[in-house]
């Protein structure tokens, strides 16, 4: 969650291929991808997208990715 957080891509990546949870969440039930999204880090929500994050996830205030997007994520 942390390297969504700051966009770092390749910790992702790394991450990733060694099989962790694309949609693991924190404890307010963020996942990774809210995270990318809201520091709209494009290429980190790009990747957890082809790793299969949920864009329908929904955490505690009831928010998705998609609504904490800015508009530029809108063509993933």
């Amino acid at each position: 969650l942390h390297a969504a957080a700051y966009g770092d891509v390749d910790v992702m990546r790394l991450l990733l291929d060694e099989g962790a949870d694309v949609n693991a969440v924190d404890a307010q039930r963020e996942t990774a991808l809210h995270l990318a999204c809201v520091g709209r880090h494009v290429e980190a929500a790009r990747l957890l997208t082809k790793y299969g994050a949920l864009w329908s996830a929904v955490n505690d205030d009831n928010q998705t990715p998609v609504q904490l997007a800015p508009p530029e994520f809108m063509r993933l």
